[in-house]
Parts: structure tokens; sequence; C-alpha cells
């Protein structure tokens, strides 16, 4: 046994003369006087000159209005023309015919009063259920059988037929309804895209064996030709994944997108390559695989770790990005400091190891920034925490505080209350983080300190920071960007050469 559902449209009928309109047997004329053709302005006179199109030959008709015309005069029915069901149907000639047919409708007189549907753009005149009596007709007269009708008729405002969830509601109310059978073709090309893409969704998940069958439309010697295709789900359902892991690619996912690829078979091997490569990124496996302690390696890992963190901050991950953020900081602070030394002042410095930046304390101008800064000389002559790199840089670039991010200050503050730690609180005590605490973590530290003590003063105080803000945003116009800025003043970073995340990503998903 077989089920064939079949959407449909404004265009699937359309006629193939005017000879009857308004002429001849004038059944325009006829039905324009009856409700609820009487009820659009001047008695559906937008409807009653109609205009053959060049490419078809044929008249195209409002769905509603042309139902209403025609389906009591079975006799002019040889006026009719049905484009993609002619199509469709050619797919049975070698194969046996459904054995039960069911058409979708549409009706959405609910949702428009008279003083609406004067206008004849109005979508209530495009519904499809005036047309049930032809497609009958059409399939008692083409496969000998009578089909069965669903109608999708909306009843919440501002809800109609192109609201996905609406449709989608809709749509599996009344498809699972239909009692399970061994071959269902799905036909959805026609019809609102909310109602084909709930019909596809729908049949996939609650059918057992479905096959879609589709136009296919092509040109050949300059002509636009059409045939019937039938495509097995497992294509269908792969593309379908497909298409969602490109969306999970340049949304951060890689790992949950290369689960979908697995799933349908997908074995180009550069492409999953690839993919894997960005889990280890974004699993903070491997952001570099260059020599950690080289500066200009650091500078390009730091500059792909800024575009990291906006991905985590935009996924809500904010612990990971608090911790990314403070590894970047620290990292810049190190390599900043080494370029420097480097170009200006090369006895001055010796090494850079997992435990630090190691000075050349007998070199004088280091003793003399070290003597200024009342800094002690480090453990072992190492230099390794934010609060005793960040003055070495200022004072050897002869950089200011307002050369910099808030944050970035306030991390290398020595003494920090307890309470005023929120990066380590945060940390280690495994605290959830919300929206409005990163907003203002990221901005200025010291305004969550004053958030965290009494927010309802916090927030009543008309001079507060916009805790309205989307964090990624705030992110960028409040380090990113000056982050940046600083890589480019301190480290001769340029972004013509860069790539960013985002664009490989998106590179990634377009080739799938």
């Amino acid at each position: 046994m077989t089920t064939w559902i079949i959407t449909t449209g404004n265009s699937d009928i359309q006629l193939n003369t005017d000879a009857n309109w308004t002429r001849g047997k004038g059944l325009f004329e006829k039905a324009k006087n009856n409700k609820p053709l009487c009820n659009c302005q001047g008695e559906g006179k937008d409807f009653a000159n109609l205009k053959r199109e060049n490419d078809t030959k044929c008249f195209p008709v409002a769905a509603r209005v042309l139902g209403l015309v025609y389906q009591d005069h079975e006799h002019c029915y040889s006026d009719l023309v049905f484009p993609l069901l002619d199509v469709l149907i050619k797919a049975f000639q070698d194969k046996k015919s459904p054995d039960r047919v069911y058409i979708i409708l549409t009706d959405q007189e609910e949702l428009f009063k008279t003083s609406d549907i004067k206008n004849s753009s109005c979508p209530f005149w495009q519904d499809t259920c005036t047309l049930e009596p032809l497609f009958e007709w059409y399939f008692q007269t083409k496969l000998k059988l009578k089909p069965d009708f669903i109608t999708l008729q909306p009843s919440v405002n501002n809800r109609g037929l192109d609201h996905w969830d609406q449709v989608l509601t809709l749509v599996t109310e009344e498809l699972t309804k239909i009692q399970p059978d061994d071959v269902f073709y799905i036909s959805h090309q026609a019809s609102t895209p909310a109602i084909s893409s709930a019909v596809q969704f729908v049949s996939i998940g609650y059918f057992s064996n479905v096959k879609f069958l589709i136009v296919n439309r092509y040109y050949q010697e300059n002509k636009i030709k059409t045939s019937p295709e039938i495509i097995p789900i497992s294509s269908y359902w792969k593309q379908l994944q497909i298409q969602k892991a490109k969306k999970l690619i340049t949304d951060g996912f890689p790992g949950s997108a290369l689960a979908l690829l697995k799933e349908v078979g997908y074995n180009n091997s550069e492409e999953i390559k690839e993919l894997e490569s960005y889990i280890d990124l974004f699993n903070i496996k491997t952001i570099d695989t260059g020599d950690e302690f080289e500066p200009t390696q650091a500078i390009k890992r730091v500059r792909k770790t800024l575009d990291l963190i906006e991905y985590f901050l935009k996924q809500e991950n904010y612990l990971q990005a608090i911790i990314l953020l403070s590894a970047a900081q620290e990292t810049f602070l190190k390599a900043s400091i080494s370029l420097y030394l480097q170009k200006h002042i090369p006895g001055g410095f010796k090494e850079w190891n997992e435990k630090g930046l190691l000075l050349n304390l007998k070199e004088t101008k280091i003793q003399e920034v070290i003597k200024q800064l009342k800094l002690d000389k480090g453990d072992n002559h190492k230099f390794q925490n934010s609060h005793k790199l960040f003055p070495l840089l200022k004072e050897f670039t002869k950089t200011v505080d307002n050369d910099y991010w808030q944050l970035l200050i306030w991390s290398s503050t020595e003494k920090r209350e307890h309470e005023f730690d929120r990066r380590n609180q945060l940390m280690h005590n495994l605290r959830g983080v919300k929206k409005e605490e990163m907003i203002l973590y990221l901005t200025d530290p010291e305004e969550l300190r004053k958030y965290l003590e009494d927010k309802v003063s916090y927030c009543s105080n008309s001079q507060r920071i916009n805790l309205d803000q989307s964090v990624d945003e705030v992110y960028r116009n409040e380090i990113k960007g000056k982050f940046i800025s600083a890589l480019k003043t301190l480290c001769e970073w340029t972004e013509n050469d860069y790539i960013p995340l985002e664009h490989h990503l998106e590179k990634l998903a377009n080739s799938l």
C-alpha cells in the first residue's frame, strides 16, 4: 500500500482559455455577485480581466476565485490545466499508482475581516480550499480514485500560514492522523515555505518509508523542461543534516557538526580533517602549533584567541571566555615586553619559558626600570604575573593606563580586595556567571563590585552601565577593539594578512 501527500498553492490550477470567464458561459459574471466575491472591491473587478502568461500561455487566477467560479461547472473543466500535477503524476506511468492521495488545502477565512478582503492582494484570495471539487475531478480522471483532503485553517490572529510555529503545529496535528503505510510519497513544492518545510519535517519524523516526489526544472535547448524526480529519504535526510551541520559550524559548534556529518556518512576526508582541527581549537586543545614562547607566534595566537572568545560569549560559555581572556592578556604582556626588549634593549632579555620572562638584571636599563617601579627581582629573576608585567610594559613603552582597556588594568592590580577579585571567584568557586555580571566584568570590574554589593540600588542608578546590551557587543567595543589596537601599536601586528576565525568557519561550511 502506498500513500501520496501533496501540498497545493495559488498557481496549481490555471486556465488554458479565458473563453468562459467573462465571455461564452460568463462564469465569472455569474459568480461575482455572490459572497465572498461581492465583498472584493468593485465586485472583484481585479479578477475580471485575465492576462495570458508568455511562458506558459496560461491564464493564472487567484486560487480561491478560480474555485468559486468553476466549482459547480464540471462541464467546463476542460478549461483547466494542472501544470504541477501533470508533471508529478508521470512518475506513476511505469509503476503502480498510489492507493491513497491526501491533498493539503488552505483556508485562512477566520483571520480576515470583510474589510480585509476588499483588497485583491489579500492572502485570503490565494487559499486553495475552494479547489477541492476540481482536484477531486482531476484524480478521478487520472488515477480513478477519490482523494482525501486536509484543510489547514489557522485561527490565531496575526498567525497565518506563513507563521512557522503555527503551521508546524497544524501540519503535525493533521499528518499524524494518517494511518501508517508501506511507502509515502511526499510532494511539498507548492504552498507557503512554512507549509512546505513543515510537511517535510513531519513526514521524515513520523512516517517510516518516505520518498520525496518533486518536479525537476532544467534548461535544454534554450527551453525550460520539467520532469518528475523521486528522491529517497536517505539522500534528502543527508542534505538536511548537512545544512544543519553548516549552521553549527558557523555558530561555533564544530563537534556537534561532525557528529551530524558522521551520522549521514559524510566522508570527504579533507573537510572532516579540517573540521577536527576546529574541534581541537574550540576545545582549547590546539590553538597554535608554533613555538609557544616565540613572541611573534604568541601574538598570532592571541589574535586568534580574541576571535575564539567572541564565540564563547555568544554561546554564553562565560567561564571559558573569562579563562581564555585572562590567558590572552598575560600572553600579550609577555610577548609585548619580549618584542620591545629584543628590539630596543637586546641585552636586557634572556628567555621566555613556562616559568615566565627571564630578564638580565645586570643590564643597566633593566636595573633602572626595576628600581623605579619598586619591583622585587622576581622569583629567580623571572617575571610571571600580570601585576609585575603590566608596569614593566608601560614603563618600557612609555604608555599609560588610558592606552589599554579597563579589565587589563584591573587584572594587573596586585592588591585586590577578595570580593573585588571576581575573576578568581568565578573560576575557582565554579560559580555560575550571569549575563549582567559578564557585561560589567568586561566593561569595568569596579562596576561589577558595586552591582554585587547592592543590585537594586545599582539598577536604579541612571548613570549605571547599560545591562541590556549583548555580551559579545560589549566585548567587541570594550575589549577586542582596544586589544587589537594595542597589538598593532606594541607588537607591529597587522590585520592585512589575518583571516578572522569567522571567515574560516564560513569557508568550511560552504565547502560541505
